[in-house]
């Protein structure tokens, strides 16, 4: 496996984790949005991870409408 595929790989696992906490409510989207933004990333990658959090999250949640 080339570091690339690793990192790649990596990066899959973590997003399920995260998917994973918040489908079962262990956090919740806003406090992990501040935890990442406490982070010492770049600042376009620290907001990329927000914005995914955000997608995701909002991806999460039960469809309103009605059939």
């Amino acid at each position: 496996m080339t570091r690339e595929e690793l990192e790649h790989a990596i990066r899959e696992k973590d997003r399920d984790f995260v998917r994973v906490l918040l489908v079962e409510r262990l956090i919740t989207a806003a406090l992990l949005i501040v935890r990442l933004r406490a982070l010492d990333l770049p600042e376009d990658e620290r907001e990329r991870r927000v914005e995914w959090v955000r997608l995701t999250a909002r991806g999460l949640r039960p469809s309103r409408r009605r059939r």
